[in-house]
This record gives structure tokens, C-alpha cells and sequence, in this order.
């Protein structure tokens, strides 16, 4: 139609005028889906990151600090603890396998993680996915053989049969590093976009044979050990049982084992607990994510409210033409339209570019698998509810210009 050509070509001709609203805006709609794409993302990372383990045992403590060095690499561990005191929930008769988890160590910034071959046969992710090799094969118990995670493999260009050298701790340095025991890549897994990719996986034997001549942090030369290894200590247990209808029974039993204190947790338990106190943060980011959406509706607003003072000439020339009051009201609301679509496409695709750019900075900084941002269909739904208010906003300037059309006819 005649008017809504007219709308865009006047949409154009103010566009230096509006392109100072329509960066507000579209800074303001790229926060408000900022804030949301990092909350959804992060509890996807999380909710994805272990599955089929029925408890996690470690040291008595915090059940959520267990939880994020054990599962999620993040943070470090209070306290180590002792083989003998786990025997007895290995060898319980309802438990159905267990993973032995030992940290410390590291290499090229990513987390070395020693554990057992069954790691790779029970330890699950997402909708009870099993772990599967890219290429290669699990590590052998007994040999200095190591299994690379897929973003550990895809940084550091690593390839089956190559070489590398662990470092002592989590700070890399040249006196800090077991030279006298390089491992053999023996193995890839497939992405599984959890902490399992940026890990480095050895046997807990040959994790604590590396260790035996090391004393307070520093390597003392001495006779190499050979032969079996038996844990002397570990991080934490991941524990599956015969049936989970026992799992809260076995529990009370873990937490009142003696000698030494131990502490059994359920892993979606504690991401409740988890989720509980992130809560509070996750509500503050989002009413001030919804506060600068408003501003920014405002100030759309604001620019059209200014905008009818030098527009009077205009608007007597429209109802010149013949244009009725109804159409140049039109004409007023579809600029404004125009203004909030383009921001919102522009965020969008704002969000996309900076999400794609930042995705490795975010695995490596806070161990978190930052997707490729791509709209859902419930932020569809909400954009189109900010539209709709777009336009109501439009409402009070558009009718105080409908009024002065109406005095120049």
C-alpha cells in the first residue's frame, strides 16, 4: 500500500537520526537475551554432566564443594581419602560397580584425572549416554597410557601414539613436571560438551606410581618401583547400586562409617541445592536484564515523542496529499516496528557472532560448553510480547500526531 512505502521510505530517510535509538535498543535486547542464553546454557552444562550415578563419595564436608571438584572440576578438593575406608562400600553387596576419582595433578592447564577403565564403561552423561572413543581405546590399568578428552585432543593437536608429560599440582613449571614418566595417547573420547573434555585420563596405578618419589611437591630421585599399585588415596568415589530404591538407606550407612568421615551425596540432589542458590543471582540478572529492556523501550519513546515537534511540516504535507488521520497513525506505528525489529535481528545475530567467538574462552575459563546462540521458540514468543509492547508505548505519541493531523484537516 501507498502508506506503508511510506513509512519505509521515511523510516530511511531518519535513519541517521534513529541510528543512535536503534544501538540503545538493540544493546538493551542483546543483554536481556544475553542473560538468559548464559542461565539456560549453564544449566544444560550441568544437567548434562553426569547421569546414572547413584551417590558420590568423598570426604565429609560440604556436599555441593564435593560435587563441583568431583563432577564438574571446579574448585579443589578439602581433603583426600583413604583406600581401606572405601572397601567396604566397594564390596557392599548393593552396590552394582564403583569409579574411583583421584585429582591434582595437570597438564597444559587441563585437569589430569585418575580412575579406573570402568570410568569409560559406567560413567554416563546427558539422557544416560555411555561414553564413546572417538579413536583408540581405554588405557591399561598397569601402563603409562593416557585417554585425552575431545577439546583436550582438538587444543593441543594431539593424535594417538603421541607423548606427554603431566605437571605436578595444577601450576605448570619445569620443576614441577614427572619428565622421568611420559604417557602414551592411547585414546580420544567423543565430545560429550562436559568437563569429561577437558580432562586427561590415567590409571589410579599409574598416577600413584608417578608419585612414589615425590616428596612435598618435589621430586626426589630414587629407585623406580615397578609392578602393581594398589590407591592409597582418592578424591571420590562414584558409586552405581543393584537398585535405587536402596539408595538412601546406603547413604545413612556411608555417613556413619568409621573410622574415617565420610560424606555420601546424591548428584541430583545437590544440583537442586545448587540451582536453589543460584536462584537468587539467576532473578537479579534477570529483573536488571528487564529493567535496561525497558529503558531502552523508553527511549524508543522518548525519540519518537521528540521527533513529532520537527515532524509538523511533514504531517501537514501527508494530510496535504490526502493521506486520513488513521494512515499517517499508521504510518507512525510500522517506523516504530521497523525500529524494534531491526534491533532485535541485530541482537540476535550480535548474540550469535560474540557466543561463537567467546565458546572457547568459556570451556577453558570457567569449564562450561557455551553453545552457538540460536533462538527458541519461548524467546520467540517473549520477543514478540516486547514488539507488542513496542508498539503500545507508540500509542500515546502516534495519537498526539493522529490529533495534529486531524487539526490540519
Amino acid at each position: 500500500m501507498f502508506w506503508t512505502k511510506l513509512a519505509f521510505k521515511s523510516f530511511y530517510f531518519r535513519r541517521r537520526q534513529q541510528w543512535l535509538t536503534l544501538l540503545a535498543l538493540t544493546a538493551t535486547i542483546l543483554l536481556w537475551l544475553a542473560v538468559s542464553h548464559v542461565k539456560d546454557s549453564s544449566r544444560e552444562h550441568f544437567v548434562r554432566s553426569i547421569s546414572g550415578v547413584d551417590l558420590v563419595v568423598g570426604a565429609r564436608g560440604g556436599g555441593l564443594n564435593l560435587l563441583l571438584y568431583s563432577v564438574f572440576r571446579i574448585g579443589n578438593p578439602t581433603n583426600e581419602v583413604h583406600w581401606q575406608s572405601l572397601q567396604p562400600i566397594i564390596d557392599h553387596p548393593r552396590v552394582s560397580w564403583t569409579v574411583p576419582i583421584q585429582l591434582g595433578d595437570s597438564y597444559r592447564g587441563f585437569r589430569v584425572v585418575g580412575t579406573s577403565t570402568g570410568f569409560f564403561e559406567h560413567i554416563q552423561y546427558a539422557n544416560r549416554q555411555s561414553l564413546r572413543f572417538a579413536q583408540g581405546q581405554p588405557f591399561v590399568e598397569d601402563g603409562d597410557q593416557v585417554v585425552l578428552g575431545a577439546e583436550v585432543a582438538r587444543r593441543l593437536n594431539h593424535q594417538l601414539g603421541d607423548r606427554i608429560i603431566i605437571t605436578h599440582g595444577l601450576v605448570d613449571t619445569s620443576l614441577s613436571r614427572h619428565d622421568e614418566n611420559p604417557f602414551e595417547v592411547v585414546g580420544i573420547l567423543e565430545r560429550t560438551g562436559t568437563p569429561i573434555d577437558q580432562s586427561v585420563h590415567i590409571s589410579m596405578a599409574a598416577l600413584d606410581r608417578i608419585h612414589h618419589n615425590w616428596q612435598t611437591g618435589t621430586y626426589v630421585p630414587g629407585s623406580d618401583v615397578l609392578g602393581r599399585f594398589q590407591p592409597r588415596q582418592v578424591t571420590a568415589l562414584m558409586v552405581g547400586l543393584e537398585s535405587r530404591l536402596r539408595v538412601f538407606e546406603l547413604q545413612r550407612q556411608i555417613n556413619r562409617m568409621g573410622p574415617e568421615p565420610l560424606m555420601a551425596i546424591l548428584p541430583g540432589a545437590t544440583l537442586a541445592e545448587l540451582w536453589q542458590m543460584m536462584s537468587i543471582a539467576e532473578q537479579a540478572l534477570s529483573v536488571i536484564a528487564h529493567l535496561v529492556l525497558g529503558l531502552g523501550l523508553l527511549a524508543v519513546l522518548a525519540q519518537l515523542s521528540t521527533g513529532l515537534e520537527t515532524r509538523r511540516q511533514e504531517l501537514w504535507l501527508l494530510r496535504t496529499l490526502g493521506l486520513r488521520p488513521w494512515q499517517m497513525l499508521w504510518i507512525l506505528m510500522l517506523e516504530t516496528l521497523l525500529l524494534v525489529l531491526l534491533a532485535m535481528l541485530l541482537a540476535m545475530s550480535l548474540l550469535s557472532m560474540l557466543s561463537w567467538l567467546l565458546q572457547d574462552w568459556a570451556l577453558l575459563r570457567f569449564s562450561i560448553l557455551m553453545p552457538v546462540y540460536v533462538p527458541l521458540l519461548s524467546q520467540l514468543q517473549q520477543l514478540a510480547w516486547v514488539l507488542v509492547l513496542a508498539l503500545f508505548l507508540t500509542l500515546w505519541p502516534a495519537l498526539r500526531a493522529y490529533k495534529q493531523s486531524q487539526q490540519y484537516g
